[in-house]
């Protein structure tokens, strides 16, 4: 079965299938993972304010593309947690006020990246990542892992750059260019192949065993 044959409508490419998923980031602070009894598929909005729920099994979509989906959304995640700012939005209050109300008679730190850090703490999801950048040579691993570690060989110096900034270690565009000392278009262009080649790594896989 494809990594995902084809893409789902309205979308006539893979770049507009991403866009809303990447380029909408100053609408909302995602602070929260995915729970896991929510990872076997993988509901995003779109620009009139309604949902596409993507299923595995349907539309050319697997489950390796849902996975790395929500993994794309754990680096969000983790790059909200790690750039606090000193003015809290109203999803961030939020979060600590959920916080406080877990631990009644005490306040959640001044530093609110501390208490929303607590609340999302997540080791097997955050497991994810480590299965793929952590994992030593000859361990045990999963087939879509190692279909993955494989794609990302293949890929430029530039490329694998940009995959480690912004795909893992959760990076915004802008300082993804910045530490590399690219424009954010050029990195853009860069997200955009590095999509293509994965995909291509996993069209036609077979994970049955």
């Amino acid at each position: 079965m494809p990594f995902c044959s084809r893409a789902i409508p309205p979308f006539k490419t893979m770049e507009e299938f991403f866009m809303p998923i990447y380029e909408k980031k100053d609408e909302k602070l995602r602070v929260r993972k995915t729970p896991a009894a929510k990872r076997t598929t993988y509901t995003y909005p779109i620009y009139d304010g309604s949902t596409i729920t993507l299923i595995p099994g349907k539309d050319g979509i697997t489950e390796e593309f849902i996975v790395l989906l929500h993994h794309l959304d754990d680096a969000e995640v983790r790059n909200n947690l790690k750039n606090g700012r000193p003015e809290l939005t109203a999803e961030e209050k939020q979060a600590v006020k959920e916080w406080e109300n877990a631990h009644p008679g005490e306040k959640a730190p001044k530093n609110w990246n501390l208490s929303i850090d607590y609340v999302m703490s997540d080791d097997e999801h955050d497991s994810e990542k480590a299965a793929i950048e952590n994992i030593p040579d000859g361990s045990e691993v999963s087939p879509e892992v190692e279909m993955l570690r494989a794609a990302v060989e293949t890929m430029s110096e530039r490329q694998k750059q940009v995959y480690e900034l912004h795909y893992l270690r959760g990076f915004n565009v802008k300082e993804t260019a910045a530490i590399l000392g690219m424009s954010s278009p050029t990195v853009t262009a860069h997200k955009k192949r590095i999509v293509e080649i994965i995909k291509k790594f996993f069209e036609g896989a077979n994970f049955s065993g």
